[in-house]
């Protein structure tokens, strides 16, 4: 999930049936990757 940009993780379970998302978690990291890798994109 992006929003307001600033990258969140989101565990889950998943089963059969159903997915159940566990929490949101801010993610700095995940934000420097993914986000630079986006930038890097829409330059080329």
């Amino acid at each position: 999930m992006r929003r307001d940009d600033y990258v969140y993780l989101v565990p889950f379970v998943e089963d059969e049936k159903t997915i159940f998302l566990k929490t949101i978690i801010p993610s700095r990291k995940a934000t420097q990757q993914y986000l630079d890798e986006e930038s890097d994109d829409h330059e080329a």
